[in-house]
C-alpha cells in the first residue's frame, strides 16, 4: 500500500498530525476490490516501525485485536479502585461486567447456570480475569473480526478421533 507521505505528515512523531499513526489508535482492515470492501479486521495499533529508503519510507504497523484492552488494563472501578468484590452474581453477569469497565464491546454472552457466591479481583488485569471464568465453566472469551467481543462454550472437542495407531 502507498501513503502520500510529503513532509512525513504520517510519521507518529509529525508535527501536522502527530496522532495519526500512534500507539493505541483504533485499526479497521477492509480487503476487497474497487467499493467491494469487506472488513476483516478491527484493532488498535501496538507499535509503529519506520525505515527511509532514500525518497521512500516503509511503515510497519503491529495491531492486536480488542482484547488488546483487556491484556493492557487493571480492572479499575469507576471510583479508581483496582480491588473488586462481587457478590451473588451469575459468571456471565461479572463477565458483561468486567468487559464494560474494560470499555469492551460485548457480542455474544451465553449462560454458564453458575453462580458465584464470592469473588475478589485484586489488581488484575481484565484478561487474567476473564482467564479465570473461562477456566472455570468451560468457557471462551474471544474478540470477532469487527472488534465485539463474546463469551461462548470453549470450541474444542470433547473428544479426539484418533486418525492414526501404531
Amino acid at each position: 500500500m502507498d501513503f502520500d507521505n510529503k513532509k512525513g505528515i504520517l510519521a507518529p512523531d509529525g508535527i501536522i498530525n502527530p496522532q495519526l499513526l500512534w500507539p493505541n489508535k483504533e485499526v479497521i482492515v477492509e480487503q476487497g476490490y474497487g467499493d467491494n470492501l469487506l472488513q476483516t479486521f478491527k484493532g488498535s495499533i501496538d507499535g509503529i516501525s519506520m525505515q527511509a529508503n532514500g525518497q521512500q519510507a516503509d511503515i510497519s504497523i503491529s495491531a492486536r485485536d480488542s482484547l488488546k484492552r483487556a491484556l493492557d488494563q487493571t480492572i479499575t472501578t469507576s471510583m479508581g479502585n483496582h480491588v473488586i468484590t462481587a457478590l451473588d452474581t451469575t459468571v456471565e453477569a461479572l463477565w458483561i461486567d468486567l468487559a464494560t469497565m474494560a470499555g469492551l464491546t460485548i457480542g455474544t454472552v451465553e449462560a454458564t447456570g453458575i453462580t458465584l457466591s464470592e469473588k475478589l479481583f485484586s489488581w488484575e488485569t481484565y484478561g487474567d480475569a476473564f482467564s479465570f471464568l473461562d477456566e472455570l465453566v468451560g468457557f471462551e472469551t474471544v474478540c470477532d473480526w469487527e472488534g465485539k467481543t463474546h463469551f461462548r462454550k470453549d470450541g474444542r472437542p470433547e473428544t479426539i478421533d484418533i486418525a492414526w495407531t501404531f
